[in-house]
């Protein structure tokens, strides 16, 4: 899983708009990822930035997930706001497979 990817489900998870820091803090109690993988909370801002819509970096992804709503502060964008279907245990199961095969 990467750090977007985990930023989504965390977003979908806390229901409203976050900080990058309790995006963090949620990614790593969902047992989304390891504090080796995603280390700060300044990381997950980059990441998130870049995945943003209305963000005016020049190395943006492909594929957009977030709005900014303030700085610092992001949200998801409207496609992507739905409930997991998939119960947290088996996500944090499935990271952790991901995590013990590389």
């Amino acid at each position: 899983m990467i750090i977007t990817e985990a930023a989504v489900i965390a977003l979908n998870h806390l229901g409203r708009p976050a900080r990058a820091d309790e995006i963090h803090s949620v990614i790593l109690t969902l047992k989304l990822m390891t504090k080796a993988e995603v280390s700060t909370s300044e990381g997950v801002r980059v990441k998130m930035e870049m995945s943003c819509v209305n963000s005016k970096r020049n190395d943006k992804a492909n594929n957009l997930f977030f709005t900014r709503v303030s700085p610092g502060t992001f949200d998801l964008l409207e496609e992507f706001k739905t409930k997991p279907k998939t119960p947290i245990t088996i996500l944090e199961t499935v990271a952790r497979k991901r995590r013990l095969s590389r």
